[in-house]
């Protein structure tokens, strides 16, 4: 595992807002950080940690905090964004799209330029009481028609020093405009946390399994790892505590990029993604002295599939509409980080 840990360059400004505005600044920011180095030195796992200027990721952390218990989508629900989908993984926690906020978008559009060659898919999570994610690999293909990737380049293109193009036709993300449907790949996954001395016994850790090693959400902390790689997230075991993180993946086009059918909706996972993959062991792992098995809730001591994680879609509001910003529902947001 590859760690990073600097102080990272304020530019001109010292309020948050000015600073996550400025694409000069958050460019230069983004700059002293090669993730691609950090993967390979770490054989595809890395952390940094202060990873934005503090002022920044207090900023953030203000931001979950002022969120009102509405706003947060509970996954696992019968009734919410994910019912319908295939999901053989355990997982309970809750879920707000960026895209709705203004100051999360613009910390998600900072890391995005970490990757700027990548298309972003980053949502924000909040885990409670008992909330986790059983082992998992990350290992799902997200379709996208050409309009969906172009909405979400007008919320993270719009304000960067990547592309300020937004004519019909312009390229998105690099990419030009296709029909139909197109798959991507999740390349690298990430996860930012945002929670001030988070008391090691309370659960919450994010578990490697690839070499069993368990970290903790510190904050202001960036970790990253190449897809597919099984991981999970140990129960939260405090009632009082609540975890918050931006989570998700940079996506590149796949290989078989082309998909029939539209702008219709994308299928299930559970009959996009092949079914004949081996489920690998997992390593022994101790966390805080104690085994997985009596560190998390039963359930997630069941073996997982490696080749599956289930994934969550955007819930329709009346009239079948997506209530997200991006004014669509094929955003995909899994059973992660």
């Amino acid at each position: 595992m590859s760690h990073l840990d600097c102080s990272p360059r304020h530019g001109l400004h010292t309020d948050p807002v000015k600073w996550l505005s400025d694409p000069g600044t958050v460019a230069a920011w983004a700059k002293q950080y090669d993730l691609q180095r950090l993967l390979e030195e770490g054989k595809g796992f890395a952390r940094i940690s202060n990873l934005l200027p503090e002022f920044v990721a207090e900023h953030a952390l203000g931001a979950f905090r002022k969120l009102p218990a509405r706003a947060w989508e509970r996954t696992g629900a019968a009734d919410r964004d994910d019912s319908g989908y295939g999901d053989s993984i355990p997982h309970h926690f809750s879920l707000f799209e960026v895209e709705d906020h203004q100051d999360l978008l613009d910390v998600s559009r900072a890391l995005w330029q970490l990757l700027p060659e990548a298309v972003p898919n980053f949502t924000a999570a909040r885990y409670g009481p008992s909330d986790h994610i059983a082992p998992h690999d990350d290992l799902v293909k997200e379709d996208y028609a050409w309009k969906e990737v172009a909405q979400l380049s007008s919320k993270y293109e719009a304000s960067s020093s990547s592309s300020s193009r937004q004519t019909a036709g312009a390229e998105r993300f690099g990419l030009t405009p296709w029909k139909g449907r197109r798959s991507f790949n999740r390349q690298v996954a990430a996860v930012y946390y945002l929670n001030r001395d988070w008391p090691t016994d309370c659960g919450g850790m994010l578990v490697d399994m690839q070499t069993g090693e368990a970290y903790p959400p510190e904050f202001n902390s960036l970790v990253i790892f190449t897809v597919p790689r099984m991981h999970m997230v140990t129960a939260i075991e405090s009632v009082k505590l609540q975890r918050f993180s931006i989570f998700g993946w940079w996506l590149k086009p796949a290989e078989d990029h082309a998909v029939e059918g539209g702008d219709t909706p994308a299928l299930p996972v559970s009959r996009q993604v092949s079914r004949g993959a081996a489920v690998k062991k997992r390593p022994s792992a101790q966390v805080d002295g104690r085994s997985l098995q009596t560190a998390v809730p039963s359930a997630l001591a069941r073996p997982a599939r490696a080749d599956v994680a289930g994934a969550i879609m955007k819930r329709p509001a009346a009239g079948g509409v997506s209530a997200s910003a991006l004014g669509n529902s094929r955003k995909r947001r899994s059973t992660a980080l």
